[in-house]
């Protein structure tokens, strides 16, 4: 399920926060831990809060665990919490509210997720923030892992909380309404499938070692490799050979980028400055990096620029207006990719008004031809 979400991206540091705050918050509720522990979800949510816009999340899920506990004391169930020990989880999320805070932007960051969620360009021009339909491994596995859930439900003898419920509902509408969330429903759903699996009316062997080495070899096996591939280390390692015509190798801007980043053409244009550059959009965030001087069209911060403007962009890769749409913006300069946008560079070769000025393998930069 989480297979959409494993590309390198800053939500990637978001899960360690979440994943702390659910552990907390569940280990509390069930009786394991003292309320200094709670302590940790407020000061996670400062780094959370100042990695990823997901960090509304980290309010959540002390909310879900402060309305179901109150719940399970109003229906009297026997493993409620006490009033008291509820107050803390209350406390909890008050205190995450605050800590968010703690952010260059202040209360505007709050301002800045609203907008994200309601920005025309990324619901409606995204895919990831679509609704799951069930074609590829990632949705697949979502919709297979809700039928499991809902099976195991009706034959174990574990009863949810009211906590669990709310959890799994509401997580299951988020991922629902969006792609990107799948992966939460996963760490909220799966810890809560396994008690019900080990209540199923089955007879399972028991295996109880004196340490948990599998556990051990596990996390050793998965914490290597984030080590090996580091920039120090990779160029090291004998990986196959069709990693490594997918990568940059011996480069000076490092062995983890991709061949298609305009790095060759990045540095023709740092030696030949000048010019309002129309860019394909993966580039942006190279350039913005790379070349800072040189302003970019549009970059995957797809929110950050207007609805209208993408559209724009959308017409200019397929060649719709072309000229038209990139004279309204005073563009005088492309940098195009050649598989990305080879509607663009088709109709720019046949285009008197357009020279090509760099070619490459992968880019292209074209320049408006001043009239006499």
């Amino acid at each position: 399920m989480s297979m959409n979400n494993l590309i390198v991206r800053t939500q990637i540091w978001a899960w360690l926060p979440f994943i702390v705050a659910y552990l907390v918050l569940t280990r509390y509720a069930d009786g394991k831990i003292g309320w200094q522990w709670l302590i940790l979800c407020p000061a996670s949510m400062i780094f959370w809060v100042n990695v990823h816009g997901s960090f509304i999340l980290g309010l959540i899920l002390p909310g879900a665990f402060f309305a179901g506990e109150i719940i399970s004391k109003l229906v009297k169930r026997e493993d409620a919490l006490d009033w008291g020990r509820i107050g803390f989880i209350g406390g909890t999320c008050l205190a995450s509210g605050l800590a968010l805070l703690v952010n260059p932007r202040f209360t505007g960051i709050i301002n800045y997720s609203i907008n994200l969620l309601t920005n025309p360009p990324s619901q409606q021009l995204i895919e990831e923030w679509q609704s799951p339909t069930p074609q590829g491994l990632a949705n697949i596995s979502f919709y297979i892992s809700i039928v499991i859930f809902i099976i195991i439900l009706a034959y174990s003898k574990y009863r949810l909380k009211p906590t669990e419920i709310i959890l799994v509902i509401g997580f299951l509408w988020l991922a629902w309404s969006g792609q990107r969330y799948v992966i939460w429903y996963g760490i909220i759903s799966m810890p809560i499938l396994a008690q019900m699996i080990r209540e199923l009316p089955l007879k399972f062997p028991t295996f109880i070692p004196q340490k948990n080495w599998l556990n051990i070899g596990i996390a050793i096996l998965l914490f290597c490799p984030v080590i090996l591939v580091q920039p120090w280390f990779v160029e090291r390692l004998p990986l196959p050979e069709t990693y490594w015509r997918q990568v940059l190798r011996g480069s000076a801007a490092g062995p983890l980028i991709n061949i298609g980043t305009p790095v060759a053409a990045t540095e023709y244009l740092k030696s030949h400055p000048g010019g309002r550059l129309f860019n394909e959009m993966g580039y942006g965030s190279y350039l913005i990096w790379a070349l800072p001087n040189q302003g970019v069209f549009v970059d995957p911060r797809v929110e950050l620029y207007p609805y209208d403007q993408w559209m724009d962009y959308i017409h200019i890769n397929n060649g719709t207006n072309y000229n038209q749409i990139l004279s309204k913006y005073g563009v005088d300069r492309i940098l195009l990719d050649k598989k990305l946008q080879p509607e663009l560079s088709t109709l720019l070769r046949g285009d008197q008004s357009w020279t090509l000025e760099y070619d490459n393998q992968y880019s292209q930069i074209w320049t408006k031809v001043v009239s006499p």
